[in-house]
């Protein structure tokens, strides 16, 4: 059973991270709320781009679209686990039930599932 303490712990651990991962985000894209995920990466001034240096931009666009792709996946993650974790299913694994042990979610707070679950 997760104390109080051990759940501010990681409360605090899962908003650091929030904050991280919005940054990060913030760093390369766009916010648009009508999109998947709520944001979309861009290249600055890709109409003044040579041709010469189209493939260059498509390959960093692509890159920035998968990293968004992680992160966006990653904020999910955490504003559930953020949501829930007064609730007292924070903490058990969400396929057996079982608890997940606290050396697991002080590794990554934002943990939905046992390490055998997860495997």
């Amino acid at each position: 059973m997760i104390t109080i303490e051990q759940k501010k712990e990681l409360k605090s651990k899962l908003e650091q991270e929030l904050i991280a991962l919005e940054k990060e985000l913030d760093s390369f894209t766009k916010e648009i709320q009508t999109t998947p995920g709520g944001h979309e990466s861009y290249v600055e001034n890709s109409e003044e781009i040579s041709q010469e240096d189209q493939a260059q931009v498509s390959e960093e666009y692509g890159r920035r679209k998968a990293l968004e792709a992680v992160l966006e996946k990653r904020l999910e993650e955490i504003q559930t686990a953020i949501a829930g974790i007064n609730s007292k299913k924070y903490g058990l694994c969400s396929r057996c039930s079982t608890p997940i042990p606290i050396e697991r979610l002080l590794i990554n707070p934002a943990a939905a599932t046992c390490i055998q679950c997860a495997k």
